[in-house]
């Protein structure tokens, strides 16, 4: 065509598709930024909650007479748990210190938290029998569900206890036990309402996906809202959907004599699959 000029048009075009490119990146890189912001945000917020849960503890539940201090439970690394896309609790009785329930004042973080956590304390520690079951259960929900079979030995690959440090534990009691060889379930349900505000509160604030409760799904039934609802059973492990969550009544890590430690594995991961699947539908 006359008088057309070709070259205006097409510098029109690319100059406009060019300032449209620029104006997109920009408002892409804007939202991926104040994402970072409020997410960094976020966490310091929950770190914040669970520190000054902690100071709670000190002051309520402290008997500096007889030597007993709160052990810290929650996450092992709150940034970690924060971060991790499945976000697991495990709910147990009681930890152990010194004779006579003294000693304390340290938190799951400085057990568990070190990069060498297999070799400075699980490796050979008295309580090494509740961690283990702990540890595969937990790798396994972390790296793909494998069963217990399916899964290296931690001896082989003692960086599979790294797992751990994603996910959240908390305490019946928080002071060590009184006893260091078995735990006295009247005396737990006993003291659980002493602590069973803060215990509820460390639950809501961890707002879990998956909740296993190692022998104290009696003392966390009401909390969780769990009433006259059947449990599905699988490998010997009872488990409940609720709310999208998924709540695990499970034997203690320990124990010996009721199933075998592959089926405690087991029964946890299939409970797991099976939620992934009613989560799907």
């Amino acid at each position: 065509m006359l008088g057309v000029d070709y070259y205006k048009i097409f510098s029109f075009i690319f100059g406009y598709e060019k300032n449209v490119f620029i104006f997109v990146r920009k408002c892409v890189v804007a939202y991926f930024e104040f994402n970072q912001k409020t997410k960094i945000m976020m966490l310091e917020e929950f770190k914040n909650k669970f520190e000054l849960l902690n100071e709670q503890m000190k002051n309520e539940f402290s008997d500096v007479e007889n030597d007993r201090y709160p052990i810290y439970d929650g996450p092992v690394s709150c940034e970690k748990y924060f971060n991790s896309p499945l976000k697991i609790v495990w709910l147990l009785k009681e930890a152990y210190d010194g004779e006579n329930g003294t000693g304390g004042d340290w938190s799951f973080g400085d057990l568990v938290g070190s990069e060498t956590v297999y070799e400075n304390f699980i490796k050979s520690h008295p309580s090494r029998a509740t961690w283990h079951p702990i540890v595969y259960t937990s790798y396994s929900l972390l790296n793909g569900l494998p069963l217990r079979n399916e899964m290296n030995d931690i001896r082989d690959e003692p960086e599979m206890c790294l797992a751990i440090q994603n996910v959240a534990f908390i305490n019946a009691l928080k002071l060590p036990a009184m006893n260091v060889t078995k735990s006295n379930n009247k005396q737990i349900e006993e003291l659980f309402t002493k602590y069973k505000d803060i215990n509820t509160t460390q639950l809501e604030i961890l707002d879990a996906d998956i909740i296993i409760c190692g022998s104290t799904f009696s003392l966390y039934r009401d909390i969780l809202g769990i009433k006259d609802e059947e449990p599905n059973i699988n490998c010997g492990v009872h488990y409940y959907f609720k709310n999208k969550k998924l709540i695990i009544n499970a034997y203690h890590p320990a124990q010996r004599n009721t199933i075998s430690k592959e089926n405690y594995v087991n029964g946890i991961v299939l409970a797991v699959k099976e939620w992934y699947k009613n989560r799907v539908l």
